[in-house]
């Protein structure tokens, strides 16, 4: 948190309210959201469980992935979550009625692009995975309110990611979070197919330049197995 130890209990007995409240009043609501910093990267519209890309949905997914993938049964009622035709784009929302909000977070791998977008909210990270340590556990966090928890492996040979993702909300430093999804574990995500006509990534990248400035070779050399 960017408030150290912060409570929620005790945000709310400084005020003379209830410990237990959980229906609060906007304008406490409103001084909370600023008191974590969060207000600011809030979307303007809310997402909607009720809405696309949300619906239709069978155990909490809406899966237009055409692979078979494993998927956790998301059963708490809170959450949601859409795996996307390229079958490497996971979006969810999630209500936390506490705060009278839905939040929206998304992981989306571009296995063509080679990069990774992790989002929450208006809160995103563009991610270069060329030099990318695979395998790691990784962490996104909203001000140490919304904490998107992931770590991704690149199954080179066989055109697939194994994802694991875990979502929680935290309103209290010191206790357990107020909700906490395993929404991807081992999941298999098939890569799609690349268009390589595309142009390049670096429209202007030249490869005799490039070899020009990094080995000072000239035009049509060939690279050792170390270059």
């Amino acid at each position: 948190f960017t408030i150290k130890d912060f409570s929620l209990s005790q945000f709310l007995e400084d005020r003379g309210l209830d410990s237990q409240l959980t229906d609060l009043p906007d304008t406490v609501l409103l001084v909370l959201l600023n008191r974590l910093q969060i207000s600011q990267y809030l979307l303007d519209n809310q997402c909607t469980r009720d809405d696309a890309p949300y619906q239709p949905q069978h155990n909490g997914w809406n899966v237009d992935c055409p692979s078979t993938v494993s998927l956790p049964e998301l059963t708490d009622n809170t959450t949601s979550c859409h795996l996307s035709a390229e079958c490497t784009q996971l979006t969810c929302c999630t209500d936390v009625p506490l705060i009278k909000r839905s939040i929206q977070t998304s992981i989306k791998i571009d296995p063509c692009m080679y990069t990774l977008e992790v989002q929450i909210e208006k809160l995103r990270i563009n991610i270069s995975l060329v030099d990318y340590n695979f395998g790691k556990s990784e962490h996104f966090y909203l001000m140490g309110v919304v904490r998107i928890d992931y770590d991704i492996e690149d199954l080179v040979y066989k055109r697939q990611f194994v994802v694991n993702v875990n979502l929680r909300i935290c309103l209290e430093s010191n206790r357990p979070c107020l909700i906490d999804i395993r929404v991807l574990q081992d999941a298999i995500l098939s890569k799609s197919v690349c268009q390589w006509k595309n142009n390049f990534i670096d429209p202007e990248f030249s490869y005799s330049e490039f070899i020009s400035k990094e080995f000072s070779l000239v035009s049509g050399a060939s690279l050792t197995d170390d270059q």
